[in-house]
């Protein structure tokens, strides 16, 4: 028993178990630094969508199939703030909606919104409005024309 003791002691003060501890202490502080950078570095792009529903303003229920939705920015008057790359037009679907989707203008990571004009026709009927676009969300935004 004296002999397994003594043995002990000399492998505690060698210098071979001190440098044996300090690489499992950098093996494991490696470890915790790569996986905080693969677990906060992989963020899922969600989409970004902007989704206008054009009912009736008679009932504010019926929606209005194969109207013209138009969403563009004004800038502020400098020309070099208009961005012609966010400006889309589509026509509603059977279910009065038209969906846009503005996934591809931000970056990942970047927090950012938009707020657009709407314009809505249909016949010779108009409405306008604004529509805010947030990154990674999904809004909705119901609008009323009159309409027969």
């Amino acid at each position: 028993m004296l002999l397994l003791r003594e043995g002990a002691d000399k492998i505690t003060n060698s210098n071979e178990f001190q440098h044996s501890m300090k690489s499992i202490l950098r093996s494991g502080l490696l470890s915790i630094v790569v996986m905080a950078l693969v677990f906060t570095g992989c963020r899922k792009e969600k989409e970004t969508i902007a989704r206008i529903k054009v009912v009736k303003a008679a009932d504010g229920i019926t929606a209005v199939a194969g109207a013209n939705v138009h969403l563009y920015t004004e800038g502020n008057g400098n020309p070099h703030d208009i961005r012609n790359d966010i400006e889309q037009e589509t026509t509603t679907n059977e279910l009065g909606e038209a969906v846009f989707n503005y996934t591809h203008l931000f970056r990942k990571g970047q927090a950012g919104l938009f707020v657009l004009q709407v314009e809505i026709t249909k016949d010779a009927h108009t409405a306008i409005g604004v529509v805010k676009v947030v990154e990674d969300e999904s809004s909705e935004t119901t609008f009323e024309i009159d309409v027969p």
